[in-house]
């Protein structure tokens, strides 16, 4: 199954993917490091077009609901970025979030600040890939989160949902300490995929 995290910017800052996926390294070689695991982390840049068109390097995460950023890892693994303006729908699942869910509430003021902005990029990671794709994603998204000032979510079992909406550096917490993760899912996968890289 496919997961993804959802990042809500505060501002109409459209960060350079660059800078995003430094960021995202930094974190998830610091990451490594505390598990002990010696991986090469080689990243690749695309944006690819509605034409289907592929252009390498782009300067800026993709900002076209036409068009998504996709990144291999390693000459493997692959990462999606999608673009999404807000919705009707995306606001009244935000009003009910508001009204049933208390960390929601903690982060109105950035779902209000994001309403404004008026869009969202999804970080996508499909079903099969390998175990550095599925930890090195939830860094690509901390880091798209701290260049926007947004917060991040997830409903689809990218992670525990009882933990979302998110700011970023409470995401990165988690992501260091294995032994804060209550989902039971998810922290066997994470297990898993640490035990993989580990070998």
């Amino acid at each position: 199954m496919s997961t993804c995290f959802e990042i809500y910017p505060t501002d109409n800052n459209i960060p350079q993917i660059h800078r995003i996926i430094a960021n995202a390294e930094l974190m998830f070689r610091d990451f490594l490091r505390k598990y002990s695991i010696e991986s090469a982390v080689d990243i690749k840049i695309s944006e690819v077009a509605e034409s289907n068109k592929i252009k390498a390097n782009p300067k800026f995460i993709v900002s076209n609901e036409k068009a998504y950023n996709f990144i291999t890892v390693n000459g493997t693994g692959n990462i999606y970025i999608f673009y999404y303006k807000l919705s009707d729908m995306d606001n009244e699942i935000w009003n009910d979030e508001l009204k049933t869910n208390p960390r929601a509430v903690l982060l109105e003021d950035s779902i209000m600040l994001n309403r404004k902005a008026g869009h969202f990029w999804s970080i996508k990671r499909t079903v099969g890939q390998p175990a550095i794709i599925s930890l090195l994603y939830g860094f690509i998204a901390m880091a798209v989160s701290s260049e926007t000032n947004g917060f991040i979510y997830s409903s689809d079992g990218a992670w525990d949902y009882n933990q979302m909406p998110s700011e970023w550096k409470n995401l990165y917490v988690q992501y260091m300490n294995i032994d804060s993760i209550d989902n039971a899912d998810i922290k066997y996968n994470f297990t898993n995929w640490i035990t993989s890289l580990q070998n």
